[in-house]
């Protein structure tokens, strides 16, 4: 969760090359990163069939419950019957899976109009750079992608710290590790600068 991303097609390459298995977590790009918001493999222009395992949630950008992974069949079945989890968990509830759906429906939408996708997906690109920018103009470290919705800031002072999570949250606590003094910035609304 550090806002980087891997340079996707290089990887395939290599794959291709040393003939090893490749495994894509897109938990926090899904939704958010890729001209579609179809995550990394949408973004650097990769086919989906070039890796091998894509693994994802619906926590972030869905806002529901639930997660997925891609693969062979023989590799699916292996999954759920290996797992304890799925032999032991339960099935998720059908309102979570309309919010599934519904959010998908969404995101996926190519529309230019307010509930578009293609909407949505550019609001939420331009928030993210005008996030990182505006803390870098304030002498903020800020890394990560360029284009990723999530924008680590590093505080290497802990009253600063301190400072800034009072300004910014009223003194509520932060859940990030004390070794790194960090925060992450994860750009969840769609909505413009000025609201």
């Amino acid at each position: 969760m550090e806002g980087s991303m891997c340079s996707l097609r290089e990887l395939v390459a290599l794959k291709r090359r040393y003939k090893f298995y490749l495994f894509v977590d897109e938990a926090h790009s899904i939704g958010a990163v890729g001209p579609n918001g179809k995550g990394p493999c949408d973004y650097f222009g990769v086919d989906p069939r070039d890796v091998d395992i894509l693994m994802g949630t619906f926590t972030k950008s869905f806002g529901a419950s639930g997660g997925y992974i891609t693969n062979s069949q023989d590799v699916i079945t292996k999954l759920r019957t290996t797992n304890p989890r799925y032999n032991y968990g339960k099935a998720p509830v059908p309102a979570v899976m309309a919010q599934n759906i519904a959010s998908m429906k969404t995101i996926l939408a190519n529309g230019e109009g307010i509930g578009g996708g293609n909407t949505r997906l550019k609001q939420l690109l331009w928030n993210s750079r005008y996030l990182r920018q505006g803390l870098k103009r304030i002498r903020y470290t800020a890394y990560g992608n360029e284009d990723s919705p999530v924008v680590p800031t590093l505080l290497l002072n802990p009253v600063k710290m301190l400072a800034f999570r009072a300004r910014c949250f009223g003194g509520r606590f932060l859940s990030s590790s004390s070794a790194i003094l960090r925060l992450r910035w994860i750009c969840l609304e769609c909505a413009s600068a000025l609201q």
